[in-house]
């Protein structure tokens, strides 16, 4: 019985046993004195059959609890870092415009003004030419400006329109008072009477 016993307890340890096998176990350690090579399974046995497994539901909302704190700690962390490397990308757009815009002002700045002319007199005269072009045509614009005068006769033939709606509203007042019954704080001075 013995050896059939520790067979048992091979497949156990295994996985392999089936329920009427781990319940012939059970009672082995259970009902016999076993040899003393057997004494630290027979109390693991007498645990197990003490106390059997129940779902504690403290241990288990211990358990989602702690799963939760990680899993709320795993997705700030990302959000974290996506918004640092928003900020650091944005940073470097900036820091790359700024490099560039200051690369292209002080090649600019290097490159010095030269006098295309050595003659002052020619530079006058050079000047007093390219002036006299731009007066003539911003006089030439001024002249094609001068027509524009025709744009204020539609605006006036609304003036009309607007003398007429006078006229309208002076023929309603007329009317009204033709007709003083109608008019709430006159109608009562003339209220005649329904008897006659």
């Amino acid at each position: 019985m013995e050896e059939k016993i520790r067979v048992l307890l091979d497949k156990y340890y295994n996985g392999e046993t089936t329920l009427d096998e781990e319940r012939l176990l059970k009672q082995y350690f259970a009902e016999n004195n076993v040899p003393e090579s057997l004494v630290a399974d027979k109390e693991l046995f007498l645990v197990l059959a003490e106390k059997p497994l129940t779902h504690n539901l403290a241990i288990e909302q211990s358990i989602r609890s702690e799963v939760d704190k990680w899993k709320n700690a795993e997705s700030s962390r990302k959000r974290f870092y996506n918004r640092l490397a928003v900020t650091l990308s944005s940073a470097a757009t900036i820091a790359i415009a700024i490099g560039l815009t200051f690369f292209l002002t002080q090649r600019n700045q290097t490159e010095k003004y030269v006098d295309t002319f050595d003659d002052p007199q020619l530079a006058l005269q050079e000047t007093q030419r390219v002036l006299a072009l731009v007066g003539s045509k911003i006089a030439d614009a001024k002249h094609g400006l001068q027509p524009l005068n025709h744009l204020q006769k539609p605006a006036d033939s609304f003036r009309s329109f607007s003398k007429v709606a006078e006229s309208m509203d002076y023929f309603s007042k007329i009317e009204s008072i033709s007709k003083p019954e109608e008019l709430p704080y006159v109608g009562k001075m003339f209220k005649v009477s329904e008897t006659e």
